[in-house]
């Protein structure tokens, strides 16, 4: 791992089981950080001349046939295609698609950690059937993912705003960490407060939620379900068309 003030890069090695053991680690080391995930690599292509860049929206893992799809709910001038993840090096091209080892186990285990709008994979043509994989050489790899490095920087700044909102989303309420050091909570209670806070930040306009102060954790729950079942915090509905 190589960390900036803005940039994590993991080196994960090639094939599957090196992917799923970098994503891993990856979650493991910034849990409380939730992507985006770009995966960049060298594919090969029946057809694409060499160096050509895509963005995967589609990961077919050749083995078992399984289908990965990746969720891509912003505008990028990127071009997409589908890629087939072989367990070994492939040079038959039997599709007019990308091929390489890892993207399948990309998808399935990156999209079991964040957001499956946060995982997204770049990858650069580097054979093709004129250019075969047994040709390349470490400086061409090399060059082929310094020459993403601006498609890659246009793909984080596409997934921006969806990452700003989700950061806003999950962040923690109003009230929670002033609660989590008045009592004690259990990891369950912690998660069903985080959640009650939550709703009561949308409907509150920021006053509190208790009307007098609780001696305890289950007090404090119980006030806050009271309080959020009050009728007069339901949502107006008086004006919804019909």
């Amino acid at each position: 791992m190589f960390k900036s003030d803005e940039v994590c890069l993991v080196i994960s090695g090639q094939g599957k089981i090196a992917t799923a053991a970098a994503i891993s680690a990856t979650a493991t080391h910034f849990h409380e950080e939730p992507g985006p995930w770009i995966n960049v690599g060298i594919v090969g292509h029946a057809s694409a001349p060499i160096g050509e860049i895509y963005l995967v929206n589609q990961a077919v893992e050749h083995s078992t046939k399984l289908t990965y799809y990746p969720s891509i709910p912003f505008d990028t001038p990127l071009r997409g295609s589908k890629i087939i993840t072989y367990d070994k090096p492939n040079s038959k091209y039997t599709e007019d698609c990308l091929y390489d080892m890892e993207s399948s186990a990309f998808f399935y285990i990156g999209q079991q950690f964040i957001p499956a709008e946060f995982a997204q994979s770049i990858k650069i043509v580097s054979d093709n059937f004129k250019h075969p994989f047994k040709k390349i050489k470490s400086k061409d790899v090399s060059e082929h993912i310094g020459s993403a490095i601006e498609k890659i920087t246009l793909l984080t700044d596409c997934m921006s705003p969806l990452v700003a909102s989700w950061n806003k989303i999950e962040s923690d309420p109003c009230f929670y960490n002033e609660t989590l050091t008045r009592w004690k909570f259990s990891k369950t209670q912690q998660a069903e407060l985080r959640k009650l806070l939550r709703q009561w930040q949308t409907i509150s306009c920021g006053q509190s939620p208790w009307m007098k102060v609780p001696t305890s954790s289950r007090e404090a729950m119980i006030q806050l379900k009271e309080v959020l079942s009050d009728p007069k915090y339901a949502p107006d509905l008086s004006h919804r068309d019909n």
